[in-house]
C-alpha cells in the first residue's frame, strides 16, 4: 500500500509539473508573443527549405554568420506534418522546452537515486517549469532551445550507462547526443569541457575501477567525436565563421569590461537579470526570492556534500551542480551583446535548477526536525498551492509583458502586418517598394515576397516607379521614411494607415496605378555610368559653414546593373581637388533595378568647421563594391567619359557662429600672432618634393579683429640664404582675402601650389609671410631631376603632337611576333612642347581587327612615377610598358594604339592635323 502511494504520488507529481509547463508554453502560442522576430523569420525561411526545397544545409547554415543546425532539421519535421507557419515552430520550441522539463525529472532520479533523487528531479523540473526565460524560450522560434534539451539528453544518457558495470548503448547514445548539442547553439562550444569534467571528478580517486571507468569515458567520447567531426571540420575550413559570430560580440568602446560583465551575470541569478525588453521583462532576474533564496542554500548544500562525498558519480553530479552557474561563460564573454542576456546564458541548463532544489530539499530536511514530519500530506497540499500560485504569477507576468506596445515593434510586428497585407493585395506585375531596418527582410520573405518586385528602402534612398507600372509603397512604423522623401512618396497616391492591435500605427500604404508619371528631368546630357543610370537633376540644402549639407541627387534608371552592390561615393571638394568629406552610402540588390525608375539619392556631407566661405564642388563615382571595379562614364558617342561626375557646385556661406579654436584638429599647433590674425598651427610638410610637384599646405587663422593684411607668401631660402617666392597672393587660393574677414572668425586656409620648375635640387627653409612678418614652416628637400634634353634615338621614328602638349617622337619595338600568354615589351618616347599640370594617363591598347581592345595597359609616365606636369619644356622621357597577352586570345595580326587622356573625365588629347585622338604604332602578331 505505501509502494502504491509512493508511486501514485510519483506519477502525480510529474503530471502536475509537466501539465503546469506545458499550459505555461502552449496558452494563446498563436497570440503571444506578438509578430515574429528577424531571427525567428530567418529560421521559418531555412526550415520551410529543408521541408519543401530539397535544402540541406549540413553542418552549419553559412548565412546570417553561420547556423547551426539540428533546430532547422527538428522544426522541418514539424512543417511536413502541421504545415510551414511560425506557430510550428513555437509548437517545435515548446514540446522540446517541455521535453527537457522532463528529462530534468529523470536526471534528478539518476543522479541520486531512490526516493531523494525522484524528490530533487521533480522540483527541479517544477523550478524549470515556472521559470520566466525558459517559458520565454519555449514560445520562441529560436534555435537556442534545443541546447538544453542535447545537454540533459546526454547527461541522463550517460549516468544510465555509467550504473551499469559493462560496455553498453548508453554510453555509446550519450557521446552521439552530446556531439550532437554542437548542432544548436553557440553557446553549446563549452559543452565537451563540462562533460570531460564529470568525467575527470568521477574517474578521480577510483582506485580499482579507475581504469575501467577511464574506457568507459573513451567509448563516451569516441561516439562524441565522431557525431561532432563533421562540425569541427566545417569550423576548421571555416575558422571565419566560427569566429565572426564571436567578434560580433566582443566589446566596443562602451561595452562592460570582463570584470563588470562578471558583476552583471553574478547579479542575474536573483537581483537584476537581462536588462533588454526583447528577450526579458526588463532586469528581471532568473530566480524570484524564493528560487534565490533557495538557489543560494543550494549552492552551499551542494559544497558541502561535493567535499565530503567519496568519488563516485554522485560526487560527479554534485561537483556538476556547483558549477553550473560558470556555464555562463560564453555570456561573460559577450560584452558587446548588453550583458548579462538569459539566452546566451542557456548552456547551463538544466543543471542550474538543482541547485534551488537541493535547497528546497535541504530546508526539507531542516523542517522535520521541528515536528512537521507528521504533517507531511498538509505539507504536500501546502507545496502544491504555492506552486499553482506561482504558476499562476508568472503567466500573468509573461502575458503582461508579451501585451506590451513596445514590444510589438521589438518583434517587427509591423514589419509582419505589411507583409500579411502585400502577401494579401500584390500580384506579380507590382513593384513594392517598403521601408525597412534591413535587406531582403525575413519577414517579408515568409510570405514569398523576394525577387526583382520588391525594393526596401533604408532611409538614404527613394524610388519613383515607371510610368505605367503600378506599385505600392510602404511605410512601416519600424523604419519611417525620411521627411525628405515624403513629397515623392506621396505622389503615389492618398496614404492608407494601417493599426495594430493597440490602436497605434503599423503601416502606411501609398498605391500608384501607373496612369502618371511621377518623375521628371531637368538634366538634357547624354551620358550615363556605364549605361545603366544617367544624372538628370540635382538639389542642394543651404550649406553654412561647420553645418550639415544635404545633397538629393535623381537617377534615371536606364538598365539594371550586373552589379548587385553597384555604390555611389559622393564628395564634397574644394575648387583644387582636396576633400571635405566622403560619404558612401551603402548598396544592395541595385541588380534588381527597373528600367524607368528614378532613384533619388540622399547624401549628407559633414562640412567641417572654419571651411572659408567659397564655392565648393560635389562630385561622385559608382562602384561595384565587391570587385572594387569603378564604371566610367559613357558620352553620346560611347566612348569612355572618365570616373568621376561633377554633381554641382555648392556655395558654402559663412556660419554666424565661429568655432573655438581649441576644438580644431590641427596638426601642427604652433601658434604666431601677426597682428590682427594669429596663426595657430598648420600640417606637415612633405620632406622630399620634385620641382613641379604640388605642396599641400593648410594654415589654421583666428582672426582677433577685423583683419587689414593684404598678401600672403611662402618664401623659401636655399642654403646659401637666397629667397624665392613658391607662391603668393591672398588666403584659400586668392578666394577670399583676409579683408573679407570679420573679427572672431576661424579660417582653414588651404593651400596647393607647385615647386617652381626651374629650382634647383638642395634643402630649403620655408617661412610664412603676412605683409612684412615671416614665420619659418620647416625644411623641404628638393630632388635634383635629371632631365635629357638631347633628342634620343628609337628604333621606330614618329611625329604625334597630341594638343600641343606633347609629342611622341618614337618607339622601340623589340619582336613584332609575341606568343600568348607572354608579355609585349615597348618603350615609348616623349617631349614635352608646353608646360601643363593636368595628371594626363597614357594608354597603350592592343586591338583586333574591329577595334576592340584585346589587352591594354593605363599608366602615367614610367608606371605612374614620372607624372608629366613634372616635365620641363622641351624635356625628351622615355617611358616603358609591359603588355600581357592573354593566354585565350585568338591567333592572329593586332594594331597597337596610343593616346593620352584625363582619367576623372575621360577626355583624350586630339592629335594635332589628323582626325585620331590616338596613334597607331604598329601591327603585332600573336601566335
Amino acid at each position: 500500500m505505501n509502494r502504491r502511494f509512493l508511486t501514485f504520488s510519483f506519477w502525480g507529481a510529474v503530471l502536475v509539473v509537466l501539465g503546469i509547463a506545458a499550459f505555461l508554453r502552449l496558452w494563446k502560442l498563436n497570440e503571444y508573443p506578438q509578430g515574429f522576430h528577424y531571427d525567428e523569420a530567418v529560421n521559418l525561411i531555412v526550415a520551410r527549405e529543408i521541408a519543401f526545397q530539397g535544402a540541406r544545409p549540413f553542418p552549419v547554415f553559412a548565412a546570417f554568420n553561420g547556423r547551426e543546425v539540428l533546430y532547422y532539421y527538428l522544426s522541418a519535421l514539424g512543417m511536413i506534418g502541421w504545415g510551414s507557419h511560425i506557430i510550428t515552430m513555437r509548437l517545435v520550441s515548446a514540446f522540446t522546452n517541455l521535453l527537457t522539463v522532463a528529462l530534468t525529472i529523470g536526471i534528478g532520479r539518476a543522479m541520486f537515486g531512490g526516493k531523494r533523487g525522484v524528490i530533487i528531479g521533480i522540483i527541479a523540473a517544477g523550478f524549470m517549469a515556472i521559470s520566466f526565460p525558459q517559458i520565454f524560450i519555449a514560445r520562441q522560434a529560436f534555435r537556442a532551445v534545443t541546447l538544453p534539451l542535447m545537454q540533459a539528453l546526454c547527461f541522463w544518457l550517460l549516468l544510465r550507462g555509467l550504473r551499469q558495470d559493462k560496455y553498453t548503448i548508453w554510453l555509446a547514445l550519450a557521446g552521439v547526443s552530446g556531439g550532437l548539442t554542437l548542432y544548436t547553439y553557440m553557446a553549446s562550444r563549452l559543452w565537451p569541457l563540462w562533460l570531460a569534467f564529470f568525467m575527470l571528478i568521477y574517474i578521480w580517486g577510483q582506485q580499482k575501477q579507475k581504469m575501467w571507468r577511464f574506457q568507459q569515458a573513451v567509448v563516451v567520447g569516441l561516439f562524441f567525436f565522431l557525431t561532432a567531426m563533421p562540425i569541427l571540420k566545417y569550423y576548421i575550413e571555416h575558422p571565419d565563421v566560427f569566429n565572426d559570430r564571436l567578434s560580433q560580440l566582443s566589446g566596443g568602446e562602451e561595452a562592460p569590461s570582463y570584470a563588470e560583465s562578471i558583476w552583471l551575470h553574478a547579479k542575474m541569478f536573483f537581483i537584476k537579470g537581462d536588462p533588454y525588453i526583447r528577450y526579458n521583462d526588463p532586469q528581471r532576474p532568473y530566480f524570484d526570492p524564493i528560487g534565490g533564496g533557495l538557489f543560494l542554500i543550494g549552492l552551499g548544500v551542494c559544497a558541502w556534500y561535493f567535499l565530503r562525498t567519496k568519488p563516485s558519480l554522485m560526487k560527479a553530479s554534485y561537483a556538476l551542480i556547483l558549477f553550473s552557474p560558470l556555464m555562463i561563460i560564453p555570456s561573460i564573454l559577450a560584452v558587446g551583446g548588453m550583458p548579462p542576456s538569459h539566452m546566451r546564458s542557456i548552456a547551463m541548463i538544466p543543471f542550474v535548477f538543482f541547485l534551488p532544489s537541493l535547497g528546497f530539499v535541504q530546508l526539507g530536511t531542516w523542517l522535520q526536525h521541528i515536528s512537521l514530519s507528521h504533517k507531511r500530506k498538509l505539507l504536500a497540499v501546502a507545496i502544491l498551492a504555492v506552486f499553482l500560485g506561482m504558476s499562476w504569477q508568472v503567466q500573468r507576468q509573461y502575458e503582461h509583458w508579451a501585451s506590451l506596445e513596445e514590444l510589438y515593434y521589438l518583434t517587427d510586428g509591423d514589419m509582419v502586418a505589411a507583409g500579411e497585407w502585400l502577401s494579401e493585395n500584390s500580384d506579380e506585375n507590382t513593384l513594392i517598394y517598403i521601408t525597412s531596418l534591413h535587406y531582403d527582410h525575413p519577414s517579408l520573405q515568409i510570405y514569398d515576397l523576394t525577387g526583382e518586385n520588391i525594393t526596401y528602402l533604408l532611409g538614404d534612398r527613394f524610388y519613383l516607379p515607371p510610368h505605367n507600372q503600378s506599385a505600392y509603397f510602404v511605410e512601416v512604423a519600424n523604419a519611417p521614411l525620411a521627411p525628405i522623401f515624403m513629397p515623392y512618396a506621396q505622389r503615389f497616391g492618398e496614404p492608407e494607415m494601417h493599426y495594430n492591435q493597440h490602436g497605434q500605427w503599423a503601416f502606411t500604404v501609398y498605391a500608384y496605378d501607373g496612369t502618371q508619371a511621377l518623375s521628371s528631368s531637368d538634366s538634357s546630357t547624354s551620358e550615363s555610368i556605364g549605361g545603366w543610370l544617367r544624372l538628370n537633376k540635382t538639389q542642394f540644402s543651404d550649406a553654412i559653414s561647420g553645418q550639415s549639407l544635404t545633397v538629393l541627387t535623381f537617377w534615371e534608371i536606364i538598365a539594371s546593373p550586373p552589379y548587385s552592390d553597384l555604390t555611389p561615393l559622393f564628395q564634397l571638394e574644394t575648387q583644387e581637388g582636396d576633400v571635405l568629406d566622403r560619404v558612401e552610402p551603402y548598396s544592395a540588390r541595385t541588380n534588381f533595378w527597373h528600367q524607368g525608375e528614378t532613384l533619388i539619392q540622399s547624401v549628407i556631407f559633414d562640412i567641417p568647421p572654419a571651411t572659408p566661405p567659397d564655392t565648393y564642388r560635389v562630385r561622385v563615382a559608382w562602384v561595384g563594391r565587391s570587385t572594387d571595379n569603378y564604371i566610367g562614364r559613357i558620352d553620346q558617342y560611347g566612348r569612355f567619359a572618365g570616373i568621376w561626375s561633377d554633381v554641382g557646385q555648392v556655395k558654402i556661406l559663412r556660419s554666424a557662429e565661429y568655432p573655438n579654436p581649441n576644438t580644431l584638429d590641427i596638426p601642427i599647433k604652433k601658434s604666431a600672432d601677426f597682428g590682427s590674425v594669429q596663426l595657430l598651427g598648420y600640417n606637415a610638410l612633405s620632406a622630399e618634393l620634385r620641382p613641379a610637384e604640388s605642396i599641400k599646405l593648410d594654415l589654421y587663422w583666428y582672426a582677433e579683429t577685423k583683419p587689414t593684411h593684404q598678401t600672403l607668401k611662402i618664401l623659401g631660402y636655399d642654403e646659401n640664404g637666397t629667397e624665392y617666392v613658391w607662391w603668393e597672393g591672398a588666403p584659400v587660393m586668392n578666394r577670399y582675402p583676409f579683408t573679407e574677414w570679420e573679427a572672431g572668425e576661424v579660417v582653414i586656409d588651404r593651400h596647393r601650389w607647385r615647386v617652381p620648375i626651374d629650382l634647383e635640387g638642395g634643402k630649403y627653409t620655408l617661412w610664412l609671410a603676412v605683409d612684412d612678418q615671416q614665420l619659418m614652416l620647416g625644411d623641404v628637400h628638393v630632388a635634383n631631376l635629371t632631365r635629357i634634353f638631347e633628342r634620343p634615338n628609337p628604333m621606330n621614328e614618329l611625329n604625334f603632337n597630341f594638343g600641343n602638349i606633347v609629342q611622341l617622337i618614337g618607339y622601340d619595338l623589340p619582336t613584332s611576333v609575341i606568343e600568348r600568354g607572354k608579355t609585349l615589351e615597348l618603350t615609348l618616347y616623349w617631349k614635352l612642347l608646353s608646360s601643363t599640370d593636368l595628371p594626363l594617363t597614357v594608354f597603350v591598347h592592343l586591338v583586333d581587327a574591329q577595334g576592340h581592345i584585346q589587352a591594354q595597359q593605363d599608366t602615367q609616365p614610367r608606371q605612374n612615377s614620372y607624372p608629366i606636369a613634372l616635365w620641363a619644356v622641351g624635356e625628351y622621357v622615355d617611358d616603358h610598358y609591359q603588355i600581357a597577352i592573354p593566354e585565350q586570345l585568338p591567333i592572329g595580326e593586332y594594331t597597337i594604339r596610343v593616346g593620352l587622356y584625363l582619367q576623372e573625365n575621360g577626355q583624350r588629347l586630339q592629335i594635332i592635323d589628323n582626325e585620331n585622338d590616338f596613334g597607331i604604332l604598329a601591327t603585332v602578331q600573336v601566335e
